[in-house]
C-alpha cells in the first residue's frame, strides 16, 4: 500500500473543505424544514397572487411575503421582553381641532409607503390607513395655536402611543408640541448668537493683546528711564 505525506498547507486545505461540506448540509436541511413549514402554512403566492409558488421558488422569493408572517411571528411568541420607553412623533398638518377644557383634541391619518422600506423585510402589497387621536395639553397648545395658523407650518407632536380598541385608533398622549418653523427660527436665533458670542471672544482676545502690548511698551520705558538715571 502506497504512503503519502501532506504538508500543512495542504492538510488545512481538507480541513476547510470538509467543515465547510458539514456547513452546506446542515443549512440545506435547515433550508429544506422551512421550505415544508412554508408548505405547510399554505405556501407563497407570486408578485401578482394568481398561483402559489413551486416549493422550489418559495423560498427564493424576495421580499418574503407578508401573507406568511404568522409563521414567524408564532416563532417569536411565548413570554417577550417588556418595553422601557416608546415614544412616537408625528409630523403634519393638524387640520380641525377641537378645544375642550384642559386640552385640546385633533385627529390625523397616515398612510404609509411601502417603497421606503428596507429591502427583504416582509411588506404588504397594499399598506393599511392609520388613525391617530392626539391629546395636547392647555399649556403646549397654547404655545403652538399661533404658529399654527400659518398654513406653511407643520406641527410637529412627540407623545407616548396606546392602541384605543374602542375606537381602532391609536391614541397619542402629547408631551412636547411644536411645529416645524418655529423650530427653524430657534436654530437660526442659537446659530447667531453662537455666532455673536465668537465675535465678542475674539474681541475681547485683540483687546487683551493691545493691553499686553502697552504694558510691556510702559515697562521698556520704564526701564530706559531707570538706566538713564544710572
Amino acid at each position: 500500500m502506497s504512503s503519502f505525506c501532506l504538508t500543512e498547507h495542504e492538510c488545512w486545505g481538507r480541513r476547510r473543505e470538509a467543515k465547510h461540506r458539514c456547513r452546506g448540509n446542515k443549512a440545506a436541511l435547515a433550508l429544506l424544514a422551512e421550505v415544508q413549514q412554508i408548505e405547510a402554512n399554505g405556501g407563497m403566492m407570486i408578485s401578482d397572487g394568481s398561483r402559489r409558488r413551486t416549493p422550489g421558488g418559495g423560498r427564493s422569493a424576495a421580499p418574503p411575503s407578508w401573507k406568511n408572517r404568522g409563521m414567524w411571528i408564532g416563532e417569536v411568541r411565548g413570554k417577550p421582553k417588556g418595553v422601557n420607553t416608546v415614544k412616537i412623533t408625528l409630523v403634519g398638518k393638524l387640520g380641525r381641532t377641537v378645544e375642550k377644557q384642559g386640552f385640546t383634541l385633533a385627529m390625523l391619518r397616515h398612510t404609509p409607503r411601502m417603497d421606503k422600506l428596507p429591502k427583504g423585510i416582509p411588506r404588504p402589497e397594499k399598506a393599511s390607513e392609520t388613525t391617530y387621536i392626539v391629546y395636547i395639553g392647555g399649556k403646549q397648545w397654547s404655545r403652538v395655536k399661533k404658529a399654527l395658523r400659518n398654513p406653511e407650518d407643520d406641527a410637529i407632536v412627540e407623545g407616548t402611543p396606546m392602541w384605543d380598541q374602542e375606537y381602532e385608533a391609536m391614541a397619542v398622549f402629547a408631551t412636547n408640541v411644536t411645529t416645524k418653523l418655529t423650530q427653524q427660527a430657534r436654530r437660526e436665533e442659537q446659530r447667531a448668537k453662537a455666532q455673536q458670542q465668537a465675535a465678542a471672544g475674539e474681541e475681547a482676545g485683540s483687546g487683551e493683546e493691545v493691553a499686553a502690548g502697552g504694558a510691556a511698551g510702559s515697562g521698556e520705558e520704564a526701564g530706559s528711564g531707570e538706566e538713564g538715571g544710572l
